[in-house]
């Protein structure tokens, strides 16, 4: 019953087991992704003929075509690229160059994933220094951007969002970081996200570059929600989302899992990445206390009502009950 319960709760933690990247083993077709490992496939053009090759040879795939600025995207923790595929193709559609970078993330290090994986991401694919490099990341992904501009400098950095970033580590992490199976899940970054002064994200310092972050507050798992203090998302507090030296942060009504799939949140962070600062209803006043403001999002249409509520009012609106009379 015990392992049962555990395996519920670490496919909520990684909730991409449907596109999950066991990289080593995941094929991909090179139809759809032009961005190859130059070192195994130097000078292979993107025209290549149709075939299937393992994705660990990647560097970035989906790298979109665009006039304007480099977007980079990183996803989180168990994630592929097609989790900030909404997101590629909203920045594609108003003339940036996408970047939706691929990762093992679960395979290795922090630190071997800022160094490798992308850095030569950038330096493969942003080739022009006359155009700004933004960054849009989830989850682990912040803390992978956040550790390579830790080391890395770039004159024509731009603006960078974070959805949902452990930026101060996750009570998760404490809590199951010896267990087996989260070990195996999450792998050797999984044990890095921990709370400590001494853990990876609370060893970087504050953030040299513009940067807003995006928290959520709802959560798919009551458990693991209920072992978080505060509002959380189920697996970051809304408190540890934000980083020392950010120039904006909300909280909007979204979970971990599809925080980054939302059409108002895609709405918020193409803003910020044109603006620096986040759109809100009333008049922007910069939040140098980086209050929590917990926004709602657009909605296309009102929820329906209940067919019960709907039959209730199709009744007749005098009284069915009447008193009997007095003999």
């Amino acid at each position: 019953m015990k392992t049962s319960v555990i395996l519920f709760v670490m496919a909520t933690i990684l909730p991409g087991a449907a596109e999950s990247e066991n990289i080593s083993g995941l094929l991909l077709d090179t139809a759809s992704l032009p961005c190859v490992n130059p070192q195994r496939f130097q000078g292979l053009a993107c025209d290549t003929p149709r075939r299937t090759i393992r994705a660990s040879e990647f560097v970035c795939v989906q790298a979109a075509p665009g006039r304007g600025d480099y977007v980079v995207l990183l996803h989180g923790m168990g994630r592929t690229t097609w989790s900030m595929k909404k997101i590629e193709r909203r920045f594609v559609s108003t003339g940036f160059q996408v970047i939706n970078v691929a990762y093992p993330s679960t395979r290795v290090p922090i630190e071997t994933l800022a160094t490798q994986y992308l850095e030569q991401a950038i330096a493969t694919r942003c080739i022009q220094p006359e155009r700004k490099i933004h960054f849009v990341t989830h989850s682990l992904g912040g803390v992978v951007l956040a550790y390579y501009l830790q080391n890395h400098t770039h004159p024509n950095l731009g603006r960078v969002v974070m959805l949902s970033p452990p930026n101060r580590g996750s009570e998760l992490a404490d809590r199951w970081g010896n267990n087996f199976l989260y070990r195996f899940f999450t792998g050797p970054a999984g044990q890095q996200l921990g709370t400590a002064p001494s853990s990876l994200p609370n060893r970087l310092g504050p953030v040299m570059f513009e940067l807003g972050v995006i928290a959520g507050n709802r959560s798919l798992n009551p458990w693991t929600a209920h072992m978080i203090p505060g509002a959380n998302d189920g697996k970051v507090a809304v408190a540890r989302a934000k980083a020392a030296g950010m120039k904006d942060f909300i909280v909007v009504p979204r979970t971990h899992t599809f925080i980054m799939r939302d059409p108002g949140v895609i709405d918020y962070v193409l803003f910020f990445i044109n603006n620096g600062f986040f759109k809100r209803e009333r008049a922007h006043t910069p939040q140098s206390d980086h209050a929590l403001t917990c926004l709602p999002l657009p909605r296309g249409r009102p929820p329906r009502l209940s067919p019960m509520i709907d039959a209730a009012r199709a009744l007749p609106t005098q009284c069915c009950y009447s008193k009997p009379k007095h003999q």
